[in-house]
């Protein structure tokens, strides 16, 4: 079984809590001769995956340089996660503690028509 390859990155909510981000290499495709794609998810969750092109001609590249590409892009996938819940964190701090309630509906006085 090949070793998982991630970049953790911990940040500290407003609330002092902290949380670790983990952006994990999950895959890579071949797109083009000499072209290869590594695909990034972070959490876990699909919905923060990201994909990265490697440079033209992999196959000249040293796996140390294929490494440092993966762990650039591993890097980038949890900042920018961890970016994301930093100012979601923030942005309800701005918000109201309760958001405020429309107003019941008013009943519409009902009249009496004689002719009918």
């Amino acid at each position: 079984m090949a070793a998982k390859v991630n970049r953790t990155l911990t940040v500290t909510k407003r609330d002092g809590s902290s949380y670790t981000h983990v952006a994990e290499f999950v895959r890579y495709e071949t797109v083009a001769n000499g072209v290869v794609a590594v695909e990034a998810v972070c959490c876990g969750s699909a919905l923060e995956t990201s994909r990265h092109t490697l440079p033209f001609d992999v196959a000249s590249k040293t796996e140390a340089e294929i490494l440092g590409e993966i762990n650039d892009h591993l890097d980038r996938v949890a900042k920018a996660h961890a970016a994301h819940e930093w100012a979601h964190d923030f942005l309800e701090s701005l918000a109201p503690t309760a958001p405020p309630q429309p107003s019941p509906p008013q009943p519409v006085p009902l009249t009496s028509n004689s002719s009918l």
